[in-house]
């Protein structure tokens, strides 16, 4: 028999759960909830309470097992689109697959990594590793040191400094 409710307690030791069912307001057993693998690759999805939840019980809900959560009114699914693979926790930190672009972004509070086949971002607000590396090495070539006869000429291995630069516009994007 399938049947609806929210979840009372978790305990994510033993991948079980107590379900309040929706049309009867009594509390199940604890419950096993089903995971898409538990042998040798294994998952973790924590089932918050009040989590709206199918199961699947016997004729007298005795015995059962907690098929998994399901969409409501007011929980919704995210718009990440039919190519997004997207978890979003409540702190608003994001992690995203798109599998048509092969990219992955990845969000926590203003920073944000983003991996694709072209290279990566990491940024923190408005500010991006790729441009503080590439002003860095920018200050590098143009540096120069005073004397008593006058500011020397650039550093001898500026060719050294402008090859890394190349080499990290491959390693990042954007």
């Amino acid at each position: 028999m399938l049947r609806f409710g929210k979840i009372t307690e978790y305990d994510p030791q033993k991948g079980l759960a107590r379900v309040n069912f929706d049309d009867d307001e009594i509390t199940s057993d604890w419950l096993p909830v089903t995971m898409p693998q538990t042998k040798d690759t294994k998952y973790s999805a924590p089932l918050d309470n009040d989590e709206h939840v199918c199961c699947l019980m016997d004729s007298n809900s005795e015995n059962g097992v907690i098929l998994g959560a399901i969409y409501s009114k007011t929980d919704t699914p995210l718009n990440g689109g039919q190519d997004v693979y997207c978890v979003e926790f409540k702190s608003g930190d994001r992690i995203e697959y798109n599998r048509n672009t092969r990219a992955y972004n990845i969000k926590i509070g203003t920073s944000e990594y983003k991996i694709t086949q072209v290279g990566h971002t990491i940024k923190k607000g408005a500010e991006s590793l790729k441009t503080i590396l590439s002003d860095l090495m920018v200050a590098l070539q143009a540096e120069t040191h005073g004397s008593a006869v006058g500011p020397t000429t650039p550093p001898l291995n500026v060719a050294t400094y402008v090859s890394l630069q190349a080499r990290l516009g491959t390693l990042f994007e954007g």
